[in-house]
């Protein structure tokens, strides 16, 4: 098998509850990914997304004012603040069919099921 280099993959995680931001970024840790940056809700998110150069996000789906679904439209209909083209993963327990239809709708490249 071959083995990747992921040390250099730039990594946000968006979620309300500080136990998964960590969890989850311990989990990337073991894969080799060492620059992982974290945010509480989408608006520190966003903030973070204009600032950092960013590989991948993976956000909560339910976040608070702005939810996982929300966020991903703004980066997708962004042509200058954010990469519209950022891969983005929706880490949530909502995994009902209009949930997931919804965030597909959206733009997410993909949706990881709690608990992870």
């Amino acid at each position: 098998m071959q083995k990747y280099n992921l040390s250099q993959v730039n990594v946000l995680i968006i979620d309300s509850n500080w136990n998964m931001r960590r969890l989850v970024g311990t989990a990337l840790e073991g894969y080799g990914i060492q620059n992982v940056e974290f945010a509480a809700d989408g608006r520190e998110g966003l903030n973070k997304l204009v600032r950092l150069p960013i590989d991948l996000v993976i956000c909560e789906y339910r976040l608070g004012r702005i939810n996982g679904i929300d966020l991903t439209r703004k980066i997708r209909r962004s042509r200058k603040k954010f990469d519209p083209f950022v891969p983005i993963l929706l880490l949530t327990a909502d995994t009902e069919e209009g949930v997931v239809a919804a965030a597909r709708d959206a733009g997410i490249s993909g949706v990881i099921a709690k608990p992870v």
